[in-house]
């Protein structure tokens, strides 16, 4: 076996102002980054990360889809986007991908796998799903010797480009 030292420098920033170098990273991964912001400033984010990719670098990306039960909660914004009026995330923006968004974002990247991840969920369940009850560290007991209708989804796009 071949065996290969990895650097790994880890940074927490504001992605709207990465103070790196052009072509500073091999690697750039961002989970539930992009979904919280408007389709105009995801572009801006993406370029910066583009920006701070190497050539042949990878970015790897999750995005909540528009196929997620909690799609159009809240005021909209704009094309699938929405502010938030309560749960945990109240106040922030949730921005819902479908893939012309998707292709109009990573543009200039080329994707190698793509994936829609989906999670279901009791219909007891509130917002925010199971997020909500654990953060408050209450407990929602399920009875399961009834039936158990699995009406909620959690739906969120898995991304892996690269730049080249």
């Amino acid at each position: 076996m071949n065996k290969k030292k990895l650097q790994v420098e880890l940074s927490v920033g504001d992605i709207s102002n990465l103070e790196f170098e052009n072509e500073t990273f091999d690697l750039i991964v961002t989970d539930g980054v992009l979904d919280h912001v408007s389709m105009k400033d995801a572009i801006k984010m993406i370029n910066e990360l583009w920006r701070l990719l190497k050539s042949g670098g990878y970015l790897f990306i999750t995005l909540r889809s528009t196929e997620d039960c909690e799609f159009s909660r809240g005021k909209k914004v704009e094309h699938n986007c929405y502010l938030l009026s309560s749960g945990y995330e109240k106040g922030i923006i949730q921005h819902y991908f479908d893939i012309d968004e998707i292709r109009k974002l990573l543009k200039d990247f080329k994707i190698f796998d793509i994936e829609l991840e989906e999670q279901r969920f009791p219909q007891s369940f509130t917002e925010d799903k199971a997020f909500l009850q654990s953060s408050n560290g209450e407990k929602k007991y399920i009875d399961i010797t009834s039936p158990l209708e699995m009406n909620l989804k959690y739906s969120r796009w898995i991304i892996a480009a690269e730049k080249i």
